[in-house]
């Protein structure tokens, strides 16, 4: 099997998986320089959306490509020109593109994993490891969301009208400390690796 990356694909065509795999065949025939006939099937394998240029937003997609059983792959990669060779590679049909985890034995009772922060990666790593049947336990340090936007909100100055300034955020500084006559200690800032 042969797998093209990298294919540009304009916001109009990319709408359905019909338009993409339409646009990733085009591509095909124009890469391999081959006949239709000799494409099996083509499959949609992955699409984003690649919004770095403001003109020119469009979706960027992968696909795999079966020849037909007369045709060589390899024959047919010696076509691609020098430009795109990075692009087009020749992969193992069961090869996955992500593995899901299987444990390797059940754990026992009272025995689970721990996943420590809720931001993007801990909440994937939790969501992974709770498909796979083994329960996780998340633990995030720090205020939940109302508290924290009412301790951001008392700070000095506040982080929105910062942040709303630049549209990005370019003061770095910590949250007022307690007052002397308050009950409630420091909390330590919460740096997730």
């Amino acid at each position: 099997m042969i797998e093209i990356t990298e294919i540009a694909c304009p916001l109009k065509h990319g709408g359905t998986e019909q338009g993409c795999i339409e646009t990733c065949t085009r591509e095909t025939l124009r890469l391999l320089g081959c006949a239709r006939a000799d494409i099996a099937r083509v499959t949609l394998h992955r699409k984003s959306i690649d919004a770095r240029k403001k003109s020119n937003v469009h979706f960027t997609l992968t696909a795999r490509v079966e020849l037909a059983p007369a045709c060589d792959e390899a024959a047919a990669l010696e076509h691609v020109g020098a430009r795109d060779r990075r692009r087009v590679r020749i992969i193992e049909v069961d090869e996955p593109s992500f593995c899901a985890i299987r444990p390797q034995r059940q754990p026992h009772a009272g025995e689970r994993p721990v996943v420590v922060g809720a931001g993007c990666a801990g909440l994937f790593a939790a969501l992974t490891l709770s498909e796979a049947g083994l329960a996780p336990i998340l633990i995030e340090m720090g205020d939940d969301a109302r508290r924290r936007t009412k301790r951001l909100s008392a700070s000095t100055p506040p982080v929105s009208s910062i942040w709303n300034r630049t549209s990005s955020l370019d003061w770095v500084g910590r949250a007022p400390s307690p007052t002397a006559n308050s009950t409630q200690a420091p909390r330590t800032p919460c740096i997730a690796l």
